[in-house]
C-alpha cells in the first residue's frame, strides 16, 4: 500500500510537471474558454477589461443562473481552468472554467454547474490570505495558453517568524486522482539577512515558464518596518526547476540576482503586464510611507528609492532574469507641492492613437489620494509612452498643449479600456468622428472610496490635429481628453462586448453599493447623447441589504457566451443567459400508461445549478386539446438540487390525454427539457356484456366486462325524466381485471294506468371508478315490463254476461296502496275509469253492457306502482236476451240463469212460481236496471222451504215498475 501510494504521489508529479506533455498523464487536457478572470483586476494590464468578445446574447435574458454562499465578503475570486472539467456538451468549443478564492481556512472552488469543492488548508501553512494570480505553468509568454490547466499562487499575510525567520507563499493545485487541493510547493525568503524584520508578505503576481524552469514573480512587502535594521520591499524571482514538486518538500527559494528593492511599497493592486517590442513588460504600483525615511538601493535598478517619494517603477521580464525596464523614474516633478503621499497605481493601456490609426501600448498613470494617513492631493491621470516619457502633463506645468486628465481631491480611480463606441459607422462628423480602437473608461468612485460627484467618462488619444467641439463654439478637444462624460454614481468594476451585437460596443459594467448597472454608450448621432446623456442602461439589478465587493467577466460554461459573476458580503451569483438544455430530464423517457392517482416522477439533472425555480408544464399530443395548448402543473417550482424530482398524482389535467411534461426555467423560457410521451388513461370499462335487455322489477340484471383504471365499479339507473341517476349496487375492481356486477330492477313507478305507457325504457349506466373520478361513457336502455297484477278472472258458462275478477292481497311481492280497473273499448289502448276498488276487497263481479264491443281490454293497475295487467275479454255481446237456460235444468246439480233487458230505466222484480200461481222464490224485488245492460238472475232450485222444486213446470214472472210483465216457463226435472 505504502509503495502504491508512492507511486500516485509521483504520477501526480508529473501530472502538475511545468512540461506540457506531462499533463496528458491521466487524461487529457481540457481547454477551457479563453475567457477567464485570471488576475484579481481581470487581465495582465490590471484593467478590468474582458477582451474575449461574447457570442450573441441579449441582456434582457440575464438573469442569476445560481449563487452560492461558498465564496462572499471582501474577496477578489479568480476564473480559470482549474479542474480540467470535460465540456459541459459535446457541441461547446470549450471546457468549463471554475471559480476559486480563499475563504477563512479554507480554498473553495465553485465549478460551472455550481457545484461547490472547498477543502481545509493544511495545518503546516500558515497566514494564506487570498489566490492572487492563476497562471500556466507551461506558457513562455504572456497569457498565450489562457484555457490550458491553471496553477494558483496563494498570497500570504505579514506573519513574523520566529522559529526559522522565513517568509513564504504557496503553489497550489487541483489532484484529478484524489479529487482534491493540494499544496504543491512552498516559496520562502530568508528573511535572517533583515534582522529585526522577520515578516513579509509575499504576493505571487505572475509565472512563465522560462527554459526548462518556471519562474514566479512575487511581490514583497513589509508594512512597517524597523529601520535600525535592513527590510524588504520589492519583486522576488521564484524558478521551480522542471517540476512542482508537492509539499512539503524543500522549499523553493528566489533567485537573489532578480530581487528588485524598493523604498515605497508596491503591494497594493495589482501590477501591469504587457509585452511589446519583443519584451515581457511589468509596471509596480507605489505607495510611500511618509511614517519610514530612507534609502533602498537596488543592484537590478541601478538606483535607490526613497521611502516617502513616488516613482514609475517598470521592469523587464522578458529573459531569465529581472531587468529594468524604465527602472525607477521618479514623479516628484509632476506632483503638486500642496499634494502628499500619492497612491501611483500605472496601466499598460492598448488604445489606438487616432492620428497615427495604429494600435498602440502606451503606460497611463493614476495618482490618486485617500485623503486620509496624509495622502491628500488632486487625483489626475497621465498619460506617457512606453519608454516613461509623458505625453501629458499637469495643467500647471502645460496648461495649453496637453494636460493631464484631472479629478478631484481625495479619490481613487477606477481605470478600464474598451470598445465603446463601436462600429466605424457610428460617427457624427464633424465633431465625432469614429474613434478606432478602445477608448479609456474611467470613474472617479473606485472600489475603495465613493465620491459624491462621480462622473463616468470616455477618454481618447489623438496626437494630431485638435478636433472641434459641439460646444462651446470654437472650442477644441486635447489631445488628451473625454469624448463624453455623464454624472452617474457607482465604480467601473468591468467592460466587455457582452451582449456580442453587430454594433461592436463593449459594455461598461458599474458597482454602485448594492447595484449592478450594465452601461452601453449610445451612438453619437443619437438625440440623447447630443443631450449629454450619452449612456443608456441596459441592465441592472439590486441586491436588496448587500453590498458588492468584486465583478468579474468569464465564459463559465464553455458555451461561447459570458457571464457576470457578482460577489457580495453575503454571496457570489453568476448572471448571464442559461443554457438551454442547463436542464435535463432524465426520468420518465419511455412511454408508460397510467390511471388517476397515480403518481408520475418526473426527474431532472440541473447541468448548472440554477437558484430559479422552474414551471412544470404539461403538453397534450394534437386532438386532445386546441393546438398549441400548454397547461400549467406547477409554477415555480424549488430546483435548487443537483438532481429534482416532482410527484404528479395524476388527475382531471391530463386524464383522457397522451402527452409529455416540460421542465422549464420559470424566467428563461428557453431554458426547458421534456419527457417521453405519456398516456393518461380514464376510468374505462371494456367488452361490456348484459344478461338480457327486458326485465320486470325485481329481476336481476347482470354485467360482465374488464375493468380498466379502476377501483370499483358501479351501476345506476335513470328515467328519462329524472335530473339524477340513481345508485343501484358497487363493487371493488382490481385494474385490468374482469368485473361482474348485479343489480336488482327496482320498482319504477313510470307505468300509466289511464293510457298507454310513453315509453317503458330505464337508462342504465356503469361507471368505473378511480378515487374522485369516474367514467359516464358506457350507457345503455332497457326495457322494463310491470310486475303481473295477480287476478283471476272467472268467465260465466252460461249465457250470463257477468266477469269475476279475484285476487289475493297476500300475492302482491310491491306495495300497492290503491288500485284500479280501466277498460279499454275495442282494444284501443285508451282507457276508462270502470271502477276503484280497495285492494282488500279480493274481488269484483263486472255486469257487461249490452253495447259491449267483442274486443275489450281490462286493465288492473296498482296506482303509482309498477304492478300492472292487461288481459283481453272476447265474446262479450249478449247473445240471448229474455231466454232462461238451462231448460229444463237439475237443481242438484245445475243453476238457470234467466237473461233479461229492460228498454228503459226501470225497477224490476223477478218471482218464481208454480202452476197453481203459488209464489216459490223471488230473485229480485224492485231491482234498479237501465237499458242497454244485460242482466242475469240465478235460481238454484230452491223453493221457500228450501227444498229443491218438484219435477215440473214452474214460470219466471218478470215485472217492471211501468207496468210491463212477462212470464217465461222453466221445467224442473231431476
Amino acid at each position: 500500500m505504502i509503495t502504491y501510494r508512492k507511486m500516485l504521489t509521483n504520477s501526480l508529479m508529473l501530472v502538475m510537471s511545468f512540461i506540457a506533455s506531462s499533463l496528458v498523464l491521466f487524461a487529457q487536457i481540457e481547454y477551457a474558454s479563453p475567457s477567464n478572470w485570471l488576475f484579481p483586476d481581470g487581465n495582465p494590464e490590471a484593467t478590468h477589461n474582458q477582451k474575449i468578445v461574447s457570442q450573441p446574447q441579449p441582456l434582457n435574458y440575464f438573469a442569476i443562473k445560481w449563487s452560492t454562499s461558498a465564496i462572499a465578503g471582501d474577496v477578489q475570486p479568480l476564473i480559470g481552468n482549474i479542474i480540467n472539467n470535460p465540456k459541459l456538451y459535446s457541441i461547446y468549443n470549450y471546457a468549463p472554467n471554475e471559480i476559486c478564492a480563499v475563504i477563512g481556512d479554507k480554498i473553495v472552488l465553485v465549478d460551472a454547474t455550481g457545484k461547490k469543492v472547498e477543502q481545509e488548508l493544511p495545518k503546516t501553512t500558515s497566514g494564506i490570505k487570498s489566490i492572487s494570480v492563476l497562471f500556466d505553468s507551461t506558457d513562455m509568454y504572456l497569457n498565450s495558453r489562457p484555457g490550458s490547466l491553471m496553477i494558483m499562487g496563494l498570497e500570504t499575510m505579514e506573519v513574523e517568524n520566529l522559529k526559522d525567520s522565513l517568509a513564504y507563499s504557496y503553489l497550489a493545485g487541483y489532484d484529478p486522482v484524489l479529487r482534491q487541493f493540494k499544496i504543491l510547493n512552498r516559496l520562502a525568503i530568508d528573511l535572517r539577512p533583515f534582522n529585526p524584520n522577520i515578516f513579509a508578505s509575499i504576493k505571487p503576481v505572475f509565472a512563465k515558464k522560462t527554459n526548462n524552469e518556471v519562474s514566479i514573480y512575487s511581490v514583497v512587502n513589509m508594512s512597517n518596518p524597523n529601520i535600525s535594521g535592513s527590510f524588504f520591499r520589492g519583486i522576488v524571482q521564484f524558478n521551480t526547476g522542471n517540476l512542482i514538486q508537492a509539499f512539503p518538500f524543500p522549499d523553493v527559494g528566489d533567485i537573489n540576482i532578480s530581487r528588485v528593492f524598493l523604498g515605497p511599497e508596491c503591494h497594493l493592486g495589482q501590477p501591469s503586464l504587457s509585452t511589446y517590442n519583443w519584451s515581457l513588460n511589468m509596471l509596480l504600483p507605489v505607495f510611500p510611507t511618509i511614517n519610514i525615511i530612507d534609502t533602498v538601493q537596488s543592484t537590478v535598478l541601478g538606483t535607490s528609492t526613497e521611502t516617502d517619494k513616488p516613482y514609475l517603477v517598470g521592469l523587464n521580464l522578458t529573459d531569465t532574469i529581472v531587468y529594468p525596464g524604465i527602472g525607477a523614474l521618479s514623479l516628484n516633478g509632476i506632483i503638486p507641492a500642496a499634494s502628499s503621499r500619492p497612491f501611483i497605481k500605472p496601466y499598460y493601456i492598448n488604445i489606438y492613437d487616432q492620428n497615427n490609426f495604429s494600435d498602440s501600448i502606451f503606460i497611463l498613470i493614476a495618482e490618486q489620494y485617500n485623503g486620509i494617513d496624509s495622502s491628500r492631493g488632486q487625483a489626475r491621470i497621465h498619460l506617457l509612452n512606453t519608454q516613461g516619457n509623458f505625453l501629458t502633463l499637469p495643467q500647471e506645468l502645460n496648461p495649453v498643449d496637453n494636460p493631464s486628465f484631472n479629478g478631484t481631491d481625495n479619490h481613487y480611480w477606477s481605470i478600464s479600456v474598451g470598445n465603446v463606441d463601436g462600429l466605424i459607422t457610428n460617427s457624427w462628423f464633424p465633431y465625432y468622428p469614429n474613434n478606432f480602437g478602445n477608448e479609456l473608461v474611467v470613474t472617479q468612485s473606485s472600489r475603495d472610496f465613493a465620491v459624491a460627484q462621480n462622473r463616468l467618462s470616455i477618454l481618447r488619444y489623438s496626437s494630431g490635429a485638435r478636433q472641434l467641439k459641439p460646444s462651446p463654439p470654437n472650442s477644441y478637444l486635447y489631445q488628451f481628453d473625454t469624448l463624453c462624460s455623464q454624472r452617474i454614481n457607482g465604480w467601473v468594476a468591468a467592460v466587455n462586448d457582452l451582449d456580442g451585437a453587430a454594433d461592436r460596443k463593449d459594455e461598461i459594467v458599474l458597482v454602485d453599493g448594492s447595484t449592478l448597472r450594465v452601461m452601453r454608450m449610445r451612438d453619437y448621432a443619437d438625440l440623447q447623447f447630443r443631450a449629454g446623456n450619452p449612456f443608456d442602461t441596459v441592465f441592472t439589478y439590486t441586491f436588496t441589504g448587500q453590498t458588492i465587493s468584486n465583478v468579474a467577466i468569464a465564459d463559465l460554461e464553455g458555451d461561447g457566451l459570458n457571464d457576470l459573476i457578482v460577489t457580495t458580503f453575503d454571496s457570489t451569483y453568476v448572471f448571464g443567459t442559461i443554457l438551454a438544455n442547463a436542464i435535463d430530464v432524465v426520468a420518465p423517457l419511455t412511454t408508460n400508461t397510467y390511471c388517476a392517482g397515480d403518481m408520475v416522477e418526473i426527474r431532472w439533472a440541473n447541468i448548472v445549478k440554477d437558484r430559479n425555480g422552474v414551471d412544470i408544464m404539461y403538453k397534450p399530443l394534437p386532438g386532445y386539446f386546441p393546438n398549441d395548448t400548454t397547461i400549467t402543473i406547477r409554477k415555480s417550482y424549488p430546483n435548487t438540487g443537483d438532481t429534482v424530482s416532482y410527484f404528479y398524482i395524476v388527475d382531471s389535467l391530463t386524464l383522457g390525454t397522451q402527452g409529455y411534461f416540460i421542465v422549464m426555467n420559470e424566467f428563461q423560457k428557453h431554458v426547458k427539457d421534456s419527457t417521453s410521451v405519456q398516456i393518461f388513461n380514464k376510468p374505462h370499462l371494456d367488452s361490456v356484456q348484459f344478461n338480457k335487455w327486458i326485465f320486470e322489477p325485481g329481476e336481476t340484471l347482470t354485467a360482465n366486462g374488464v375493468a380498466l383504471c379502476v377501483d370499483s365499479v358501479a351501476i345506476e339507473y335513470k328515467y328519462r325524466t329524472d335530473s339524477v341517476w340513481t345508485r343501484m349496487d358497487i363493487i371493488i375492481a382490481g385494474n385490468n381485471q374482469n368485473f361482474s356486477i348485479d343489480a336488482v330492477i327496482p320498482c319504477v313507478n313510470f307505468f300509466r294506468c289511464d293510457s298507454a305507457d310513453a315509453d317503458s325504457l330505464l337508462d342504465i349506466q356503469l361507471l368505473g371508478i378511480k378515487g374522485i373520478y369516474s367514467d359516464t361513457s358506457l350507457s345503455t336502455t332497457i326495457r322494463i315490463n310491470p310486475v303481473r297484477f295477480p287476478v283471476v278472472i272467472d268467465t260465466c258458462t252460461s249465457v250470463c254476461k257477468v266477469r269475476y275478477f279475484s285476487w289475493n292481497p297476500a300475492n302482491f311481492q310491491y306495495t300497492c296502496d290503491s288500485m284500479g280497473i280501466y277498460v279499454s273499448y275495442n282494444c284501443t289502448g285508451t282507457f276508462e275509469l270502470l271502477t276503484n276498488v280497495a285492494l282488500s276487497d279480493g274481488q269484483y263481479e263486472w255486469e257487461l253492457p249490452l253495447s259491449l264491443p267483442n274486443c275489450v281490454t281490462v286493465r288492473f293497475c296498482c296506482i303509482n306502482s309498477c304492478i300492472r295487467l292487461d288481459t283481453n275479454l272476447q265474446n262479450n255481446q249478449v247473445q240471448y236476451i229474455n231466454i232462461v237456460a238451462p231448460n229444463p235444468f237439475n237443481p242438484t246439480r245445475e243453476t238457470a240463469d234467466i237473461v233479461y233487458k229492460v228498454p228503459s230505466e226501470t225497477n224490476v222484480t223477478v218471482r218464481i212460481i208454480d202452476q197453481n200461481n203459488r209464489l216459490v222464490s223471488e230473485l229480485a224485488n224492485s231491482k234498479p236496471c237501465l237499458p242497454n245492460i244485460s242482466y242475469c238472475e240465478k235460481w238454484s232450485g230452491i223453493i221457500w222451504n228450501g227444498a229443491y222444486a218438484e219435477n215440473g213446470m214452474y214460470y219466471v214472472v218478470l215485472e217492471m215498475s211501468n207496468g210491463i210483465k212477462e212470464v217465461h216457463p222453466i221445467f224442473v226435472r231431476k
